[in-house]
């Protein structure tokens, strides 16, 4: 969560405890915990400071998007992995009697 200060600081922090109109945070680089609570819909500080709170599942941030470009490996990694993939199924098969079945697709696509 992010303390937001008017003066324009902001202040990362895990929450300790909350209830519907509190919240006890551990701020980063701080050695105490800030107690802040909601008054009539606003935030306020112990000291009775204004704060905005931005919990992180409330955050503004667009997640980033993965590309199937950002997946492609060279073909050495994909050879090594193909590798140690078919030795854990070869290990899965001794110990259950059952095949795992790793195979290549024409676009080197893997399917276990």
């Amino acid at each position: 969560m992010t303390i937001l200060y008017p003066d324009g600081r902001s202040v990362s922090g895990v929450i300790l405890s909350q209830t519907e109109n509190s919240v006890r945070v551990a701020v980063e680089g701080g050695d105490e915990v800030v107690d802040v609570y909601r008054v009539n819909g606003y935030w306020i500080t112990s000291d009775c400071d204004p704060v905005d709170i931005e919990f992180a599942w409330h955050s503004r941030t667009v997640p980033e998007v993965v590309s199937e470009t950002d997946c492609i490996c060279s073909q050495d990694l994909a050879s090594h992995l193909m590798h140690l993939l078919q030795e854990a199924a070869r290990d899965d098969e001794d110990e259950l009697g059952a095949p795992v079945r790793v195979q290549r697709t024409a676009a080197r696509h893997l399917i276990v």
